[in-house]
């Protein structure tokens, strides 16, 4: 004790030396200076303290041990136990594992890792709002529980009925409230979260704060925004150009029922200054007596519970699996006019309803038993036109195409060939079955699809199923080349296409109906999210033109502006209607001249 060590003298010898070589012989001496300067006493102390810090914790961790529970054990989180000694013999060495020494190695699952979620029951989560927007559905760890987007809706609900309530018991109130939101000729949210601040007293949870924009990001808080959405439903007020999902799925059901659904003329037109009685469109003006113009936020959230258990109850089994980012569930309704309409006639109207398009009720309808069944066979299906708003985006950069408008291009597409077999959401309904063989024995069982797996065994049909997945679009082209069927998977993106194409080969693996030589396709890779318009443009290639893949492929690489020519295409025969010859594609889709 009290003397250093003639090794470490030796290093710090040997450091003045090499100090002094490379800068100065003054340098050296001044390091020199400052070693003799430390007192040996003091350095050894601080050796002596850490060494006795190291073996405190190690006697702690020894006692710790024992009492941790078995999933905790480090035999358990290392994946192996360490017990005895093992020989791991490599490829280049064998090396010896002593005991107490952890190896690098997979660790293992552990139980205290594994959770179990269940489905959200909430209004935003359920099936009938996601069909008619972008949403995807949250889990939550307790079952029966709700996600915190459909709490604060709930909560925003519960606060728009409490205005509502208000407004309806006293005119004056009412007057005030709708003149103070329109205090100029447009109205905002700001005006309208002031008419609520206007109030006395404030529904509960509102305070005169979260009526107001916050200072860091200068919005109002969400439960405010979405109660502010949820009152624009019920005066059909319009404060954005553009819906969001609340408008979508929840303001716009208005009078869908054939109860609640009362003519224009039958409708209140009387001036501002003399309001309505009441917000439940079922009460009359107290002074033309006609019905209200409104529709109150209670008789909306009525007709969606109403639509929801009917649509659970009788389109179960029709409804397109939740995962799909883009997909909205499609809704069919047949309707019965008069006694003279036969179900079994594929003639009757069939329609496909979706945002922002009002819903019917199907609850005061016979539902035939056999409905489904003869939807998913008949012959020639027509598809919906996508809304106006949906056509003008497909030509915007970095914007990615929604399902409705890939359907109904490729619908186009197969009405105007005979060969081209599409059938919509196909993926969705295969991979909510869990493969390509269980769908089919679900579909067979039930008389579902048989047009669709006779075409299949045809060898003049092409099938064509784009795919969209976790943001992205993909497609597979079944077609008979040769004397053998053969299955293309066109992709745009490298990253995790291999994943893809192994994902969906053992999806669709079937030896009969979807039976074929699987090929993945040269990438040509996308330079925005034109994936889905390159999909409809590798669709519309692979099935009209009669060369091979690589040949294709080759033709569509030394396309200029293939994005934006992509967009082009889909936007001008979504927006005609009917296929219209594209004069760039010819040399793909048409014959080389001999």
């Amino acid at each position: 004790m009290g003397i250093i060590p003639l090794v470490l003298q030796d290093i710090i010898s040997q450091f003045a030396t090499e100090l002094g070589r490379n800068h100065s012989p003054e340098s050296k001496k001044e390091f020199l200076q400052q070693w003799h300067q430390v007192h040996a006493a003091a350095l050894l102390r601080a050796i002596s303290i850490t060494m006795a810090a190291g073996a405190q914790v190690a006697e702690y961790k020894t006692t710790l041990l024992p009492t941790l529970p078995d999933f905790l054990s480090p035999s358990m989180l290392a994946g192996t136990t360490v017990s005895q000694p093992k020989i791991l013999h490599d490829s280049q060495a064998s090396k010896r594992i002593t005991p107490g020494i952890r190896q690098p190695q997979q660790p293992a699952t552990s139980p205290i890792l594994t959770k179990t979620y269940f489905e959200c029951t909430g209004i935003s989560c359920s099936v009938l709002f996601i069909s008619k927007t972008n949403l995807r559905p949250n889990t939550v760890c307790k079952q029966p529980s709700v996600c915190r987007r459909c709490s604060t809706m709930n909560t925003a609900i519960e606060c728009a009925i409490s205005i509502e309530q208000t407004l309806a018991a006293d005119n004056a109130i009412m007057l005030t409230f709708i003149n103070t939101a329109w205090k100029s000729t447009n109205i905002s949210i700001d005006s309208i979260a002031h008419a609520i601040s206007m109030l006395n007293p404030l529904p509960k949870p509102f305070t005169p704060t979260s009526l107001q924009r916050s200072t860091k990001r200068n919005v109002f808080p969400i439960l405010t925004s979405t109660t502010i959405r949820t009152l624009c439903g019920t005066f059909s007020w319009r404060i954005s150009d553009h819906p969001t999902s609340l408008d979508l799925a929840f303001n716009q059901l208005r009078h869908s029922t054939a109860d609640l659904k009362p003519t224009l003329e039958s409708l209140c037109t009387c001036n501002i200054s003399a309001p309505t009685s009441s917000l439940d469109s079922a009460s009359s003006c107290s002074y033309c007596g006609k019905s209200s113009p409104y529709t109150s936020t209670a008789t909306r959230l009525h007709i969606f519970q109403t639509m929801q258990a009917a649509q659970q109850c009788t389109y179960t089994k029709a409804t397109i699996p939740k995962k799909n980012l883009k997909s909205r569930a499609t809704l069919l309704t047949h309707r019965h006019e008069n006694k003279e309409n036969d179900p079994t006639d594929p003639s009757h109207s069939i329609k496909r309803l979706h945002a922002p398009s009002s819903y019917v009720t199907p609850t005061s309808l016979p539902i035939p038993s056999n409905l489904l069944q003869d939807i998913t066979n008949l012959p020639n299906r027509t598809s919906i036109r996508p809304h106006d708003n949906e056509l003008h985006q497909i030509i915007q950069l970095n914007h990615m195409l929604l399902n409705f408008v890939v359907s109904y291009f490729f619908t186009i597409l197969a009405q105007s060939f005979k060969t081209v077999l599409y059938t919509e959401f196909l993926f969705d309904f295969v991979k909510g079955a869990g493969s390509w063989k269980q769908f089919v024995t679900n579909c067979t069982t039930q008389g579902h699809y048989t047009t669709l797996f006779t075409a299949l065994q045809q060898r003049h049909s092409i099938c064509i199923v784009p795919i969209c997945h976790q943001l992205h679009w993909t497609i597979l082209v079944r077609k008979f080349i040769g004397n053998a069927w053969k299955i293309f998977f066109i992709d745009s993106l490298e990253h995790g296409s291999d994943q893809r194409f192994s994902q969906w080969q053992e999806l669709f693996q079937d030896d009969e109906l979807f039976s074929g030589v699987w090929t993945k396709v040269k990438i040509i890779k996308q330079t925005e999210l034109e994936c889905g318009a390159r999909a409809c443009l590798h669709g519309v290639c692979f099935a009209l033109s009669p060369h091979p893949s690589a040949i294709i492929m080759n033709k569509i690489h030394r396309i200029k502006n293939l994005s934006t020519r992509s967009r082009l295409m889909v936007s001008k025969i979504c927006t005609d209607g009917h296929w219209t010859p594209q004069g760039w594609l010819r040399q793909i889709i048409e014959e080389s001249p001999t």
